[in-house]
């Protein structure tokens, strides 16, 4: 069985495809090392929305246990928590929530994030095993990590 990776960040406030679209991106570069957790799976119908929201009951995990069971469980099966922050304005409370659920696992935590980042604090930077600025060396990062080679490179 092929170890799990669970593709953390903020989705509260974005569109559908800015929340989606850094996850889609690394799960390419990842499908062959990892099996990929993402928060955005069964959630489609956030396409219509417009912003994502705290709590949308009308989706399948929109509502406060959903999210929360949905997203606890992932990290409890995950090897690895790849957790993406470049860019935040504002803190992500369930982001957060997720990288301590990882640390209490002890499972490993690669975060991407820019000097200056709202989530750049004493408790977020030392729960982390590595924090980056780009996306691509998280993702060599985790792939090094299992026993796979850097992402291009013959496997």
């Amino acid at each position: 069985m092929r170890p799990r990776i669970y593709l953390s960040g903020p989705m509260k406030g974005l569109e559908y495809g800015k929340a989606e679209g850094w996850r889609l991106y690394a799960a390419e570069r990842l499908k062959d090392a990892f099996e990929v957790l993402t928060p955005m799976r069964g959630e489609e119908g956030l396409k219509r929305r417009g912003t994502i929201q705290d709590v949308m009951p009308e989706n399948l995990f929109g509502t406060d246990q959903g999210i929360t069971v949905r997203d606890r469980n992932d990290i409890l099966r995950s090897d690895v928590l790849l957790v993406n922050l470049k860019g935040a304005t504002e803190v992500s409370v369930g982001t957060v929530a997720e990288i301590f659920w990882a640390d209490i696992l002890r499972k490993p935590i690669i975060l991407v994030m820019e000097p200056g980042n709202v989530h750049n604090h004493p408790l977020i930077r030392s729960v982390a095993g590595f924090i980056e600025r780009d996306l691509d060396k998280a993702i060599d990062i985790a792939r090094v990590l299992v026993g796979a080679k850097p992402y291009g490179e013959d496997n």
